[in-house]
C-alpha cells in the first residue's frame, strides 16, 4: 500500500481515514472534532462521521465497513447501548478490522477489563480522561492498527488469489 509520503502519490490520492463518533450528545462531537480539527496521520486527513445514538451507529456501520475507528459512549439510548453496537459490530457484521474505543461519561458503572475482553473493544476510556495529547495519542494507535490490520488483509487476498492461479 502507498503512503501519501511515497514518489508520486498526492494526499490527493490517498483517502480520508473514516472515524465515526457514536455519542448522543452533539457537544461530544463537536468537542472531539475541534480537538482534533486539522489532524492528519500518515499524510491523510480524518473524514468525522455522526451518529448520535447506537441504532443511527448500526446503520452507518453497515453501509461503511471501511470505517476505521469507532469513537462509542457507552450510555445512548440505554446503559448498554454502547456496549450492544460494539457486539453487533464484531459478532453481526463480522468486522474485526474497525477500531472502537469506548468511551464513557460513567466510569465508575462498568468493569473495563472485563468490557474489553466481552466486546472485543480496543479501549475504554472516561471521556473526561481524553486530553488533547491522550486523544491524538489514542486516535493515532487505532489508525495505525487498522492501517497493518488492512495490509494484512490485503496480504491474504493476494496470497489466496495466487495460489488459485498456481
Amino acid at each position: 500500500m502507498l503512503s501519501a509520503g511515497d514518489a508520486g502519490v498526492t494526499t490527493a490520492d490517498v483517502p480520508p481515514w473514516p472515524v465515526l463518533i457514536v455519542d448522543d450528545d452533539p457537544e461530544v462531537h463537536a468537542v472531539t472534532r475541534l480537538v482534533l480539527h486539522g489532524f492528519t496521520f500518515q499524510s491523510r486527513p480524518v473524514e468525522w462521521l455522526s451518529a448520535h445514538s447506537a441504532a443511527e451507529g448500526r446503520t452507518i456501520m453497515a453501509a461503511r465497513p471501511d470505517i476505521a475507528l469507532v469513537l462509542l459512549d457507552v450510555v445512548m439510548e440505554t446503559d448498554r447501548a454502547g456496549l450492544e453496537l460494539a457486539r453487533h459490530i464484531r459478532k453481526d457484521l463480522h468486522n474485526r478490522t474497525s477500531r472502537i474505543v469506548l468511551r464513557t461519561g460513567q466510569a465508575g458503572q462498568t468493569q473495563p477489563l472485563a468490557v474489553v475482553e466481552q466486546y472485543e473493544v480496543d479501549d475504554f476510556r472516561g471521556k473526561t480522561e481524553l486530553t488533547f495529547e491522550r486523544m491524538t495519542i489514542l486516535v493515532k494507535s487505532a489508525l495505525r492498527a487498522y492501517g497493518q490490520l488492512r495490509d494484512l488483509e490485503q496480504a491474504l487476498a493476494d496470497c489466496r488469489e495466487s495460489l488459485h492461479r498456481a
